[in-house]
């Protein structure tokens, strides 16, 4: 009981900290939380708060506040965090997200996926290594707008949608599939599962300040079976990049 108590009091000697560290255009947060989600967070450098480890696991509620180091684990749960105006991100079910950095010096986001599905929701603007994720089979993934990024059983498949990308540093047009299993790239086609994708992505909060939301609407209505473009978009060199 007196090690519960201890523990208890170091969450929230820790969320205190971060709290009064949090600056919104650095630092993402949880916006949502569907079921039980973990928080593995990174205590080091915090003398307030001594633990005998470097890491430890707490429940996420809203309003936590995620930082670098920090791991999301998802079981039959998802989490939404945001970064203002800058970032939706939504770890889905049985998913496993590493924070490499939530906003490094050159103002860039980094992501390591571990297991599972994410859903990325950024301005199609950005330049596209604004937003990096890695997966466990090597692959290096740049978005630049909005994608749906899925490892599982081995294989890492990315669905560009709105907005430009790369996959280990090749340009990607949007309405574009790439399956790493046999190295294909098609156009997307809509089905099921998608329409629930882009239905998600249009139930987010703070999703207007992020996107062009008639966008993701208009794809939302699209009839099964319908192809994106058949002809990939690469961004063109006159368009203004911006951080």
């Amino acid at each position: 009981m007196f090690k519960k108590i201890i523990t208890i009091i170091l969450i929230i000697a820790f969320s205190l900290i971060m709290e009064g560290a949090y600056n919104s255009n650095r630092y993402m947060k949880v916006v949502d939380v569907q079921g039980n989600v973990k928080l593995e967070v990174d205590v080091k450098g915090y003398p307030q708060v001594q633990a005998s480890k470097k890491m430890i696991q707490k429940p996420a509620r809203l309003g936590d506040l995620l930082f670098t180091r920090d791991t999301i684990i998802t079981g039959t749960s998802s989490l939404t965090a945001y970064l203002q105006n800058r970032i939706l991100l939504k770890v889905k079910e049985n998913s496993s997200l590493y924070l490499d950095s939530t906003f490094d010096k050159n103002g860039n986001i980094i992501f390591s996926l571990r297991r599972g599905e994410i859903l990325i929701v950024s301005p199609m603007s950005y330049k596209p290594d604004y937003i990096t994720v890695y997966t466990p089979d090597n692959s290096t993934i740049n978005i630049s707008g909005t994608a749906i990024v899925s490892h599982n059983g081995g294989t890492t498949r990315v669905q560009f949608l709105h907005g430009y990308g790369k996959l280990n540093n090749t340009p990607v047009g949007q309405f574009t599939e790439v399956n790493l299993r046999d190295r294909t790239t098609t156009d997307i086609v809509m089905d099921a599962s998608l329409r629930n994708r882009v239905n998600e992505i249009l139930g987010m909060q703070y999703i207007d300040k992020v996107t062009q939301v008639n966008i993701y609407r208009d794809i939302a209505k699209l009839n099964n079976s319908t192809t994106f473009n058949v002809k990939q978009i690469i961004a063109p060199p006159e368009l203004e990049f911006e951080r």
